[in-house]
């Protein structure tokens, strides 16, 4: 009733939502008061009664039915958003409430505005208590209603509003000052994460198993916008692995962990170029040239013809002055990242044999001191 008030008094002009659960014997008086103020004022107003089904928790429930008739009305009447009277006193209770439940939280207390079912959702009374806006309402000689439901020790809420009762304005203030020292910490926390989100690769020790801190970076450098905390709590447990590992976090992106580090890498496409003879030209992946760096060069014969031009396999080996050796297994002696192996080019002769790897360079039977023939990725 204060918050009505107070848009009446301000010309604010809402269109008003009460519902009643019929509950409790003064439900009924308490819906009269709005009802007779809305009309006193003409005051677009919409009265929803609702049956609890006598199954559930009854407090969620009357949460749920709450929201989702505020957001019915909000769209029917075209709405910028919806305000609630929570005050001061719904602050501490909640605050009080997450500290026993221990639990990590993006806020604590109750934010100022928000959104709920898609509905901007504004709470302009959060710096006045409930005493305070009983006082508003008798000054003004509103009529107002006391849930005496409240006062029985049911639910959680309940049994923290009546704890809470038993404080000194004094222990209230130290702890709405705690309250705010935690909040200003998580902002500081929230404004470094969002800068380290902005990283393209992301290292698993910054990340110090920050759930929300993976969340933010992953919908920052994938496809993919929602991401289950099971899900997100399975990559923070494989990321301690010193293996290399790969997730797949949709069709055609998958996360890569390795050498501490994680990247976003799209799928990557299979690519074979068949050259029967030598033209040098772009040919979009790679680039045939008559001159390069010293790795880029290939010596051919007419025997090697027609050549197969393709990304890296699983299996490819190159016979290097040293003996044969796996791609791969060169590629991890030197930390190449998975990402950049999948992306390795390899010349295979007519035989099949792999006589050149981009980033290795030719096999020893094709390497040349002064090649004519440079293979450019």
């Amino acid at each position: 009733m204060a918050l009505l008030h107070l848009c009446h008094e301000a010309r604010v002009r809402p269109f008003v939502l009460h519902v009643n659960y019929h509950m409790r014997p003064s439900a009924l008086r308490d819906q009269g008061f709005v009802q007779s103020y809305c009309e006193k004022h003409k005051i677009a107003y919409m009265m929803v009664d609702a049956d609890f089904p006598h199954h559930g928790n009854f407090q969620s429930w009357a949460r749920d039915i709450r929201y989702q008739s505020a957001r019915d009305f909000a769209k029917q009447n075209q709405c910028e958003g919806m305000m609630s009277a929570h005050h001061k006193d719904d602050v501490m209770e909640t605050y009080v409430m997450q500290k026993k439940a221990n639990k990590s939280v993006g806020y604590y207390g109750i934010k100022k505005e928000g959104k709920m079912l898609g509905v901007k959702i504004v709470r302009p009374l959060l710096d006045f208590t409930k005493e305070e806006l009983i006082g508003i309402c008798m000054n003004a000689g509103i009529e107002y209603g006391v849930d005496e439901s409240n006062e029985k020790p049911n639910y959680e809420r309940n049994k923290t509003r009546i704890e809470l009762k038993g404080l000194t304005d004094e222990d209230k203030g130290k702890l709405f000052m705690e309250m705010e020292d935690r909040n200003h910490r998580i902002e500081a926390m929230r404004v470094q994460n969002e800068m380290i989100a902005l990283l393209p690769e992301l290292s698993v020790e910054e990340l110090k198993a920050n759930r929300q801190l993976l969340r933010m970076w992953l919908m920052n450098h994938g496809q993919r916008q929602r991401y289950a905390s099971d899900f997100l709590d399975e990559i923070l447990s494989q990321s301690k692995s010193d293996e290399t590992i790969g997730i797949k976090l949709d069709e055609n992106e998958s996360l890569l962990i390795q050498y501490g580090r994680m990247k976003v890498i799209a799928k990557s496409e299979e690519y074979s170029i068949e050259l029967k003879t030598i033209e040098y030209k772009d040919y979009g992946v790679f680039k045939i040239q008559s001159e390069g760096k010293t790795r880029e060069g290939l010596h051919l014969i007419p025997e090697d013809f027609p050549l197969i031009i393709r990304k890296t396999r699983p299996g490819d080996a190159i016979r290097l002055a040293f003996g044969s050796k796996s791609i791969n297994r060169w590629c991890i002696d030197r930390k190449i990242p998975l990402d950049q192996r999948r992306e390795i080019l390899v010349v295979e002769n007519k035989d099949g044999e792999i006589i050149f790897a981009s980033g290795i360079g030719a096999n020893v039977t094709h390497t040349y001191a002064h090649p004519k023939v440079f293979v450019v990725k």
